[in-house]
């Protein structure tokens, strides 16, 4: 009747090491998928992000040809010759800020994407990381168990 119980501990040492090994490594695998459906969630939020910027830069753009129409219109108005001293230079540094403010929107959008993008790519570069420390652990976890067999087993003999 001993016999029998220690080789039922070494059976169920078995088990309870399969059992182990296969948990830790549906667990990597979650947390694998996980990591890539982040990962398309932060790119498809990158990519709107771009697109906002495009928008937003096309409708700056509009809105400063406005401005600038106006601004000529109004030194018209007034008689001053717009092609040449300082009028032209007022409306040359106009542009150039106005031109300025669109590049530096779309620069930070542009900043705004690679971080969400980098975050998508560090969740899946975790992922992989916790999926070989599962690996790795399972091994340590098949030798326990193997040992804890191999010595119930040897109680038998």
């Amino acid at each position: 009747m001993g016999i029998e119980i220690l080789a039922f501990a070494a059976l169920a040492s078995l088990v309870s090491t399969g059992v182990s090994i296969y948990g830790q490594q549906q667990a990597a695998k979650t947390q694998e998928r996980a990591a890539e459906y982040n990962n398309k969630i932060a790119e498809n939020e990158a990519r709107h992000r771009e697109l906002e910027a495009a928008e937003q830069a096309k409708r700056m753009r509009q809105q400063d040809k406005r401005e600038m129409a106006t601004m000529r219109n109004n030194l018209a108005a007034t008689g001053t010759l717009t092609t040449e001293g300082t009028p032209l230079a007022i409306l040359g540094e106009s542009a150039a800020y106005m031109d300025l403010r669109i590049q530096d929107a779309v620069r930070e959008s542009a900043i705004e994407a690679a971080s969400i993008r980098a975050q998508g790519q560090m969740g899946l570069w975790n992922a992989k990381q916790a999926k070989s420390a599962a690996r790795i652990s399972s091994i340590g976890t098949a030798f326990s168990g193997i040992a804890n067999s191999v010595t119930a087993y040897r109680g038998i003999a």
